[in-house]
């Protein structure tokens, strides 16, 4: 199939000429699935299909012009939304979507634009008959799946925990500010069955990692705490990452420092030296950037894992939300409205796709 069969059902891929849009648009052209290319640069855009070597439609959208984003919507039948921060862009492109009847994805590791689109467009998308997924990235499916097939023998869980522990991490412009936003804000944990104000750290434990690396694990506002309880049956959700007991001790310090800087104009200023840097880590520094994610269930005494270790969490982005995406372009939802990735296509859509990409899933 080639990359633009002109039947005019298509993925548009918004956002497609910047660090992750780019990474997207190459899985896409690597399973010669059928897509069109949205940006802002009809310049940058025209650069993308030179590259790509084929004949690719293009439409300029912007975001902030909302009377835009329709034109771009005509003939789509899934859209993969990779504009950031969501929380400042993202809610005119789900809007649009929305009222469009398009299946929508995004790679947000924004936990409170996740919960707007649950709160907000949940109903409407069930009446459209359609996806909206919010986080359908690295972030958040991999643990997604996890959290199900861990729970799946516990249910009803007393607790999901999801441990991350990274090294070797690279950023893109867009991930820095989005981690800017989640480190200095205020989010939620899922305790004793309902969302709880927490701010990071507010968890606190040790950890004992696969290969009996011992780390101390601090929570944080993470996308999964709306993600599985919606197919998981637990009455909490606590997302960590691991660090050494060193930088655990110095993360409250680095954090208070943070928000004093998150305000005007020093935040303006921050935020121009990220635009002023590289636009994203290079392959070498994408392959040397290693995770390792532990997720458990736990009912009393009765404790469930999965482990999965890899690398290149932008590349594992990449195949996650085209993996998501061509379930919808071809087989169609098996529900519909608000839902997390996992429920798209069920958890071993998204274990063996990062699987034939290089991620060890232990379980």
């Amino acid at each position: 199939m080639p990359l633009y069969d002109g039947d005019g059902v298509m993925i548009t891929v918004l956002g497609a000429t910047g660090f992750t849009g780019r990474l997207v648009v190459e899985e896409l052209r690597r399973r010669r699935l059928p897509v069109r290319l949205a940006g802002r640069n009809a310049d940058k855009l025209e650069a993308l299909v030179e590259d790509l070597g084929e004949r690719v439609p293009t439409m300029v959208a912007d975001v902030t012009r909302p009377e835009t984003l329709p034109p771009t919507l005509e003939g789509t039948r899934v859209l993969i939304n990779c504009v950031g921060p969501f929380t400042d862009l993202g809610e005119p492109v789900v809007a649009a979507a929305v009222r469009q009847g398009v299946h929508y994805l995004d790679t947000t590791g924004e936990q409170a634009f996740i919960k707007l689109v649950f709160d907000r467009y949940g109903d409407q998308a069930r009446r459209r008959e359609i996806v909206v997924a919010p986080g359908a990235a690295f972030e958040y499916a991999l643990a997604d799946a996890a959290a199900e097939v861990a729970g799946r023998e516990l249910e009803p869980c007393e607790e999901v925990i999801i441990v991350y522990a990274i090294s070797g991490f690279g950023a893109s412009r867009g991930t820095k500010k989005s981690v800017l936003r989640v480190m200095t804000g205020e989010g939620y944990l899922y305790r004793e069955g309902r969302l709880v104000r927490a701010g990071l750290g507010a968890v606190r434990r040790s950890v004992h990692m696969p290969g009996g690396q011992k780390l101390v694990a601090l929570s944080f506002p993470g996308g999964e705490v709306i993600h599985v309880p919606q197919h998981v049956e637990t009455r909490s959700v606590i997302p960590m990452m691991a660090f050494s007991s060193g930088r655990a001790l110095l993360l409250p310090l680095g954090l208070s420092l943070l928000r004093a800087a998150m305000i005007a104009p020093l935040r303006e200023w921050i935020f121009r030296r990220i635009e002023a840097g590289p636009v994203g880590p290079s392959p070498e520094t994408r392959a040397a950037t290693r995770f390792t994610l532990l997720v458990e269930a736990r009912r009393g005494e009765d404790r469930r894992a999965v482990i999965a270790e890899g690398c290149d969490p932008y590349g594992l982005t990449a195949v996650v939300i085209v993996a998501l995406a061509a379930h919808l372009l071809e087989e169609g939802p098996r529900e519909v409205g608000a839902l997390s990735p996992a429920m798209i296509a069920g958890p071993e859509a998204i274990i063996d796709s990062t699987g034939a990409a290089g991620v060890r899933w232990l379980r």
